[in-house]
């Protein structure tokens, strides 16, 4: 047998979907000879102590590998769906005892079908769409605007009493002077469909912005507090300052259910220093905020949301999460924080209380495509995987829970009930 870091980068290829033909027989053909349970089971340790130690090594990708080789194997053999398998052990324990039980069947399956096969990369989906990447638009005070994605390294403009730099990584910083003048200028950075992007605002705070969202901030925090303002979704992790308070101003647009006009009348969100997620698109009918470090304190500024059973200010512990609906501010139950940062840890996660519809329009955000729904669809769906790969490998992950179908035409996604 091969050294044990060989197998787990194999294991990890076949997950993620980039294994070459030539390392999946490589796999197959040990697992077909049979496992020395003593070695693998120090490989699912690995695996187990790696996702402990850096939590953006999603366990999620896994349940996709089994996905793919259990619409492998033969008819007449038991299929149990992944999320059945409720705890890392026996997911990974499952990864091995399922591909060691039908490794056999599968390479020579494979080899019957493809007796003098010479290509050593998948076949690409015809109409496929690659996944998002760092794009964004920034406005200046003035209203010029500067294409992020495209523009050079070095210094951006001068706004009054800040230089606005592009990091070698692409990152944006403001280097700013509270003392120069006491003109305030407002600047907005804007992320379209298919885009994301990180900024480091005047006083440090780091904000990463998701896919068609938006942050209005002053190039300088020269006053008594930090305000800022948000559309869609962040991430924030805030410079700690306890003289001046960070605010995030949230529209409460959409409040009530997508495409509906809401209140307007927003909500606020006040920090001193903290880590925490703002889900705030106006199609959704929930405004969640995520708390993971620190302390905030959320305000709704619109006494009409608002019922004997919800408040008007909530304060959040690490691990909690508050929610905006038409009915009030709620503290909700067991938010699963996993979840809440796969976006920003570069990964889609799908599971418990995810309607099919909220799932879609995460995918049409990051994929910048229109989706189009032929029949009711039913059921759920979980899993886990990269947001960089393409369209068809998550789309994939989705049919094969067995609860849609679906084709890529162009720009659209069209979406069917599972075919009988």
């Amino acid at each position: 047998m091969e050294g044990k870091q060989y197998y787990i980068r194999l294991l990890e290829k076949y997950a993620e979907g980039t294994a070459t033909l030539a390392e999946e027989r490589d796999l197959f053909e040990e697992l077909s000879r049979g496992v020395d349970s003593e070695q693998w089971q120090e490989i699912i340790s690995q695996i187990l102590e790696r996702g402990v130690e850096d939590p953006a090594y999603d366990t999620g990708r896994w349940e996709s590998a089994i996905e793919r080789i259990l619409r492998s194997q033969p008819q007449s053999a038991p299929v149990h769906r992944i999320h059945f398998l409720r705890t890392a052990w026996f997911r990974y324990a499952a990864a091995i005892i399922i591909l060691f039980g039908i490794g056999t069947y599968l390479y020579i399956n494979n080899q019957k079908e493809k007796p003098s096969v010479t290509q050593t990369n998948p076949v690409p989906v015809q109409n496929d769409v690659a996944p998002g990447g760092n794009k964004a638009t920034l406005t200046l005070a003035d209203g010029s605007k500067i294409v992020l994605d495209s523009a050079k390294s070095g210094q951006l403009a001068r706004e009054a009493n800040a230089t606005i730099i592009k990091m070698a990584d692409g990152k944006i910083v403001y280097d700013a002077d509270e003392k120069l003048g006491d003109k305030i200028l407002f600047n907005t950075m804007a992320t379209p469909r298919g885009g994301q992007y990180q900024l480091t605002l005047p006083d440090g705070s780091q904000v990463w912005l998701n896919a068609e969202s938006s942050i209005t901030y002053p190039t300088a925090f020269s006053g008594s507090d930090r305000k800022v303002s948000i559309t869609g979704e962040a991430y924030f992790e805030v410079a700690k300052n306890k003289s001046k308070p960070f605010i995030v101003s949230v529209s409460t647009a959409g409040v009530g259910g997508p495409g509906e006009a809401g209140t307007g009348g927003g909500l606020e969100i006040e920090v001193l220093g903290t880590h925490f997620n703002v889900n705030s698109y106006k199609e959704e009918p929930t405004k969640n905020i995520t708390l993971l470090e620190g302390s905030v304190r959320l305000s709704t500024l619109d006494s009409r949301l608002s019922t004997n059973n919800s408040v008007h200010t909530l304060i959040l512990k690490p691990g909690q999460q508050g929610q905006l609906t038409d009915r009030g501010l709620f503290l909700a139950a067991n938010p699963d924080l996993d979840q809440v940062m796969a976006w920003k840890n570069g990964r889609f996660k799908f599971g418990a209380g995810m309607q099919i519809e909220e799932i879609f329009r995460q995918i049409s955000r990051w994929y910048d495509v229109d989706i189009t729904y032929e029949g009711k669809i039913t059921g759920t769906i979980g899993g886990s995987l990269s947001r960089q790969v393409n369209i068809s490998k998550v789309l994939e992950l989705m049919q094969s829970t067995g609860t849609i179908s679906y084709r890529i035409e162009g720009k659209r996604v069209v979406v069917s009930p599972p075919k009988k």
